[in-house]
């Protein structure tokens, strides 16, 4: 739904470009989409810093106004989600998206989508908090800059049908135990997780395990999705609920690793071979003096 305070452009013409081509507006600069995510948008400071990056590397605002997104606008915006396979990252976006105003805008200039990339990774390095709450998007991605750019310059705009594009997604997704839970039951542990963020912040996530001699960690760097690593933890550990495990994946992230599972040498030098074996990454090592002390949740 959008909001009232929508500015039209500032003396850029409006979107036109040939089919199948990039788009572009009558100037001929091309398009894209900067969208604030609600973290972002009421961070202080991060608006006006976002309005001084877009001044810096050279582009106009066309037009931008705040909304709240549906289920729908989501799904629009990352199609892959909906398509199946990425059931626990579909439902923490749609928490994460629809719990707060955003704000977009749509920007031109030359080469908009590479210096719309690098706002990104600006506001991403300086502000972000998390993967799973990092404050900004834009589309990188060929096939999703058209859609991106259609659905927040007309579609929502003037209130027009919307054409999601197709994208199922590459990355492998969710298998085993995690793809056979029902979708009620992820809806509600997500919803506990973002509910508990709110309440208490990304560092109240602490996935308390046992004590022991010797410990699993589970570590950054997983270049596949995170219904595929989350399945991976799901099955080495079948102990776990799915909120510990997104509990230890938020962990892992917010503190650079998270403490799956405590025992011997033995056992947790297996279960890490077990996850990096299947492409995550994880380390064991003897549990540190301190660990009691400083694995209390902050």
């Amino acid at each position: 739904m959008r909001h009232d305070d929508h500015t039209p452009g500032r003396g850029s013409a409006p979107f036109g470009s040939p089919a199948g081509g990039p788009p572009r507006d009558r100037a001929g600069d091309p398009l894209s989409v900067l969208l604030l995510k609600p973290d972002g948008y009421l961070l202080p400071g991060l608006r006006p810093h976002l309005d001084r990056l877009i001044e810096r590397h050279g582009l106009r605002v066309v037009t931008r106004y705040t909304l709240t997104l549906d289920a729908a606008d989501v799904e629009d915006v990352w199609p892959k989600l909906a398509a199946g396979p990425y059931p626990v990252a579909h439902q923490l976006t749609l928490h994460y998206m629809t719990g707060g105003t955003c704000e977009a805008i749509v920007v031109a200039g030359p080469d908009a989508v590479a210096r719309c990339t690098a706002i990104r990774g600006e506001v991403r390095r300086d502000f972000g908090d998390t993967v799973f709450a990092n404050r900004l998007h834009t589309p990188t991605e060929p096939d999703e800059i058209r859609p991106c750019v259609d659905k927040f310059l007309t579609s929502l705009p003037h209130g027009l049908p919307h054409v999601r594009h197709h994208d199922p997604g590459t990355a492998r997704g969710a298998f085993g135990r995690l793809a056979a839970l029902p979708s009620s039951a992820i809806r509600a542990a997500t919803l506990d997780v973002w509910r508990q963020q709110r309440r208490s912040g990304w560092h109240s996530f602490r996935l308390e395990t046992a004590p022991g001699a010797h410990s699993t960690y589970l570590l950054p760097g997983d270049s596949h999705s995170v219904d595929y690593g989350m399945s991976v933890i799901a099955e080495v550990l079948p102990g776990l609920t799915l909120h510990q495990i997104i509990t230890a994946y938020i962990e892992m992230d917010v503190r650079g690793e998270s403490r799956l599972h405590s025992g011997t040498a033995e056992e947790t030098l297996h279960l890490a071979d077990r996850i990096t074996a299947a492409g995550l990454f994880a380390r064991a090592r003897a549990t540190r003096p301190a660990a009691a002390a400083t694995d209390r949740p902050a």
